[in-house]
């Protein structure tokens, strides 16, 4: 499958309204040379999908540090977000 594509560097899926299914989640650690990926304008869903699919270049970043904070409560924020904003505050 396409967790076995283990070099990849760019996925470019877009513009493909009939393509379905979901990108593995696993392919975030199968890829660490990948620089973006982009899915818009499919019909691709899953973990992957819910950060990137309106993007029409989701880099690396956007999906592999954390999941989507947008309804997150304080138990759902990982500890790497929480030292952030505190590095940010100290610092602002």
């Amino acid at each position: 499958g396409i967790l076995g594509i283990t070099k990849i560097l760019v996925l470019d899926l877009s513009h493909n309204p009939d393509l379905t299914g979901e990108l593995p989640k696993a392919s975030i650690v199968q890829w660490p040379d990948s620089k973006y990926l982009s899915i818009l304008n499919t019909s691709i869903t899953g973990y992957i999908s819910s950060l990137c699919i309106d993007m029409p270049f989701c880099w690396r970043f956007m999906f592999d540090t954390h999941k989507d904070l947008t309804w997150a409560t304080a138990d759902d924020i990982p500890d790497i977000v929480v030292a952030t904003l505190e590095l940010a505050l100290a610092n602002a």
